[in-house]
Parts: C-alpha cells; structure tokens; sequence
C-alpha cells in the first residue's frame, strides 16, 4: 500500500486521529470483518464521491471489481492512502447509515466508535437499494394500517403492538447477498 495515488493526506486531516490510535489502523486490524460484513459497496462509493472524497477515477478503479468482497478491499485500499479524514469518514458512513451496514453494528458498538465533531458534519446518504425499500415499505405500513380490527376483540388494536420482526435479503445475478435487513 506504498502506492497510493492521489492522496488527499495533509496536515490539516493528518491531526485528525481516534482517542486510542489511528483510524487507519483501525481499519487495518479489523479488515477481515469490514471485508466479510459490508456488502453494500455502491453507498459507501457514493457517499465518498459526494464529498469529494473520490475522484472519478477511484470510482471507477473500486467499481471494476466482480465481487463484492474485492470491491471492499480496493475501497479499503484507497481509504487507507487518502489518510486519517477519509478513514474515520469511512466508519462514520457504517456508524450514520445503520439500516444498509446492520451487521456493523455490533462492531462499532465494541470498538466504541463516536465521531468527531469535525466528520458530523460531512453529510452521508443512504443510497442502499435495501434499506431504501425497507424505508417505504415501513412508511407504507405505517400509513395504511396505523389500527387493525381484531376478530377475537371487539376493539381497534394498533399494528404495531400486532407487528413481528421479518428479515429481507437483496441478491444480485451471482447470487452474492447485498446485504440483509430487519423490517
């Protein structure tokens, strides 16, 4: 990783670093479990190339890749060279955007991540196909059917207290998950 081409590293976002070490180095120790939990690829390019954080090139150096689990490492690969910013950018994009990176959750919670009052301010977007849909669907729901009749009652019950927990899959053609989330 000597080489990393347009790196964004400066002095300014070199003093940006986690309260224990580096977010580089964070990234670095927990690869294998970045590269094996997210399967959303496409959020986080977008959300880099809307802060300006990739070029079009990065894009389409990250994008070339046929699985997921490639395009994770490359992205990991350009985040570590672009510095300190654009790593921690990187975990508050999986912290921010809780409904496309679920699985994540339990990692940031046991590395006790919490962003810096700098990184709050970048904007995240969740462009997640899954977490789009699950977004609507719950919204839909929600407005159709705030209360159900009960054949058992003679009363109004609300659906939520009705509701059970389901769990939704997105695939592509290679049968690789994008990624789950509960509804």
């Amino acid at each position: 990783m000597e080489d990393c081409p347009g790196s964004t590293e400066n002095t300014q976002t070199a003093s940006i670093k986690p309260e224990r070490g580096s977010f580089i180095t964070l990234l670095r120790r927990n690869r294998e479990i970045l590269v094996s939990k997210v399967r959303n690829t496409q959020c986080l390019i977008d959300n880099f190339a809307q802060n300006e954080y990739f070029s079009q090139e990065d894009i389409d150096i990250a994008s070339q890749f046929h699985t997921q689990a490639d395009k994770v490492r490359k992205i990991l690969d350009l985040v570590e060279c672009k510095g300190e910013e654009v790593s921690e950018y990187f975990i508050y994009i999986l912290y921010t955007a809780t409904d496309a990176y679920y699985d994540l959750q339990p990692w940031l919670d046991e590395i006790g991540y919490r962003p810096s009052a700098y990184i709050q301010v970048k904007s995240v977007v969740n462009t997640d196909p899954v977490s789009r849909y699950t977004q609507k669907l719950r919204h839909e729901v929600g407005r159709d059917s705030k209360f159900i009749m009960s054949y058992a009652e003679k009363e109004e019950m609300l659906l939520q207290d009705t509701y059970t927990n389901c769990l939704m899959e997105l695939a592509n053609e290679a049968g690789e998950n994008f990624g789950t989330n509960w509804m």
